[in-house]
């Protein structure tokens, strides 16, 4: 292998590294599906007012993709507080399981697991995640990931 070809693959190895799963506290997500953190309704694009959350106004855009890896959703919410994205909640057809595979299978595995939730990042980290049954025993979940410098 000649030189260049040995700082090619060094590159590639060090690139895959940087940017492979992310550890169980890390949850650095900065936003969601093209939208970040704190980004106004407009950047949404077209969309229309969904069920508001936790005292969030909420939207939803009208040509949503309602998969998350292979788990079918009924609904993805970009909420917001004073025009600033804080919170996006996935709302599946699926128990919680499958949406925490999905997730697991790019950041990790939880910070904190029970049978019905999960939970990755913390106070440190950009956002938290959480995924729990919608009820006990439930065959549907939701997902929940919450900018943590918006929610200061």
């Amino acid at each position: 292998m000649d030189s260049l070809t040995r700082r090619v693959v060094a590159w590639t190895a060090a690139a895959a590294l940087a940017t492979g799963p992310l550890g169980a506290d890390a949850a650095d997500l900065r936003g969601f599906r093209g939208v970040p953190w704190g980004a106004g309704v407009a950047e949404l694009g077209a969309s229309q007012p969904a069920k508001p959350e936790e005292g969030l106004r909420c939207h939803r855009r009208e040509r949503e993709n309602l998969l998350y890896g292979d788990a079918p959703l009924t609904e993805v919410r970009f909420c917001f507080r004073e025009d600033a994205l804080v919170m996006v909640v996935l709302d599946a057809q699926v128990g919680p399981q499958a949406l925490r595979a999905e997730f697991e299978a790019m950041y990790g595995p939880p910070r904190v697991s029970a049978a019905s939730y999960a939970l990755w990042g913390d106070a440190s980290s950009r956002a938290r995640v959480e995924i729990f049954a919608a009820a006990p025993g439930a065959r549907t979940s939701s997902m929940r990931m919450v900018a943590n410098e918006a929610a200061r």
